[in-house]
C-alpha cells in the first residue's frame, strides 16, 4: 500500500493506519533480545531462609540478589532503576536516595525481581526513611 502511495498509484485516502504500521515493520523490523536470565544453584538452606524472613532490610536485598547472580547493573536493566539508587537501598543509604514514593516503588520493583514478597519490605522503608 504505501509502495503504491509512493509510486502515485494510489491516494492518501487509501492508506490506513495499518497499512503505515506494516509498512514500518518491513523497514524498521524489530529486533528486541532478551537476555537470559544467570542460573545460579538453588541452595536450600538459604531458600528456606528467603521463604522464611517475615520482613528484611537492604543488606538481605544484597543478599539475595547475589545469590541469585544479578548485578547492579543487570538489576537496573531489570526494573528501570538507575544502579545508584540500587545501591543505596542495598546499602540503606537514605542520603542518595530520592523521595520516599520513589523509594516505595523502587523496592517493590526490586522484590519482584528478586522474587520476594514485596509486603516484606515496608520495614525497608520505614526504617531508611
Amino acid at each position: 500500500m504505501i509502495k503504491d502511495f509512493l509510486s502515485g498509484r494510489s491516494s492518501l485516502n487509501d492508506l490506513t493506519y495499518e497499512s503505515i504500521l506494516e509498512a514500518s515493520k518491513q523497514v524498521f523490523p524489530e529486533t528486541k533480545v532478551e537476555k537470559p536470565a544467570a542460573a545460579y544453584q538453588k541452595d536450600e538452606t538459604f531458600e528456606k531462609e528467603i521463604a522464611a524472613r517475615t520482613d528484611w532490610d537492604g543488606a538481605f536485598l544484597k543478599k539475595v540478589r547475589e545469590y541469585k547472580k544479578i548485578t547492579t547493573q543487570r538489576m537496573s536493566e531489570i526494573t528501570k532503576i538507575n544502579s545508584y539508587y540500587v545501591t543505596a537501598i542495598e546499602n540503606m543509604d537514605p542520603g542518595n536516595l530520592p523521595v520516599v514514593v520513589f523509594v516505595r516503588g523502587y523496592v517493590v520493583q526490586i522484590a519482584k525481581a528478586l522474587g520476594l514478597d514485596e509486603k516484606k519490605g515496608r520495614r525497608l522503608i520505614h526504617d531508611t526513611l
